[in-house]
């Protein structure tokens, strides 16, 4: 496998000239980090299989600036072609990119082309014309009020009760619950403020099971400090008081609640899967738990528009196409309630 083939994989071979125009993209886009990430990594991708497929051919031109529709076609198959992952270095990377993952992919370029295109650093949008790979939307795992009680019922520590009772009965994203601070949580007026993507922020109720732990962990919490140096020095400043906090005092790192809810959903016997890495693992997930919230909210005849509001939606169209799948039952009862 040629060198050049491997540093197509990895997303790194990429012209100074390249990086410097993936960099002004990425500094003037307003979006969340994470987003910005993804950008970097793609165009970097895309640039570093210009270089190898422009070389592959003979062209003395390889640079994005040089990109045409033909090019972005080509690698939209290369990333539907089993050559980006067989040149791979990494075992986890041995399944094809799904269409979601493709998709995702020509939105990065569209957003990087049609910013050149408006500073007038292109004359022409390649990604113009390039079909969008088409994406089936699948229900996703989503459990039963019964299981989503077992899993509050699990034996676990203060914090990690406290992070089920947030996911559950908030339906927050990961990322807000670890920026959730104590003084975006107003336990008298019950109401707690979310910051979610784009530096957007929503204030929702606290559910009245909700409102009790969060007390018992915050009692907790204080007592913890008495004892330990790091926490309490975390705990006296506002901006480092987060809710969930390490023992360290240190703000959970972005895969904390992830694994922490698996491990909670496999002691609980809820779709366990078997590891081989000595560790507790689950098909239950932070995503599940808020699919699971609009799915339960919706089949109980709550109005979709206000499921979307509590999750941070902004279209109505992303609840009911991601998160709220309707009951046969639900569905049945709207079909015979149609009387001529």
């Amino acid at each position: 496998m040629s060198r050049h083939l491997r540093a197509v994989a990895d997303g790194a071979a990429c012209a100074a000239p390249d990086q410097n125009l993936i960099a002004e993209f990425i500094a003037q886009a307003e979006v969340a980090a994470r987003t910005k990430d993804v950008y970097r990594a793609h165009l970097r991708e895309f640039a570093a299989w210009l270089v190898h497929a422009r070389t592959r051919r003979s062209s003395a031109s390889a640079g994005l600036l040089d990109a045409r529709r033909p090019d972005v076609a080509r690698f939209m198959a290369y990333l539907q072609s089993g050559d980006r992952y067989a040149a791979a270095k990494s075992p986890r990377h041995a399944k094809l990119p799904s269409p979601s993952t493709r998709k995702t992919f020509l939105a990065s370029l569209r957003k990087f082309y049609r910013y050149l295109a408006t500073v007038e650093l292109v004359d022409a949008d390649p990604t113009y014309g390039i079909d969008r790979p088409k994406v089936r939307t699948r229900p996703g795992l989503t459990l039963t009020a019964e299981q989503v009680r077992m899993l509050l019922d699990a034996k676990g520590t203060a914090r990690d009760t406290a992070q089920i009772y947030l996911l559950a009965f908030t339906a927050a994203r990961t990322n807000e619950l670890r920026c959730l601070r104590w003084q975006d949580v107003n336990l008298d007026e019950r109401v707690l403020t979310l910051h979610g993507k784009n530096d957007k922020y929503r204030i929702i109720d606290i559910h009245p099971r909700l409102a009790p732990e969060l007390r018992r962990y915050r009692l907790w919490q204080t007592r913890e400090a008495e004892r330990n140096p790091q926490l309490r020095e975390a705990l006296s400043r506002p901006e480092t008081a987060f809710v969930l906090l390490t023992r360290s005092g240190a703000q959970l790192c972005p895969n904390a609640i992830y694994k922490q809810l698996k491990r909670r959903a496999a002691k609980a016997g809820l779709f366990a899967l078997d590891s081989q890495h000595r560790e507790w693992r689950s098909e239950v997930s932070p995503h599940a738990l808020r699919r699971t919230f609009a799915t339960l909210l919706l089949n109980e005849g709550h109005h979709l528009d206000a499921v979307a509001d509590v999750l941070g939606h902004e279209s109505v169209d992303t609840t009911r196409k991601h998160y709220a799948f309707s009951s046969s039952e639900r569905r049945r009862s709207t079909i015979e309630g149609f009387n001529v």
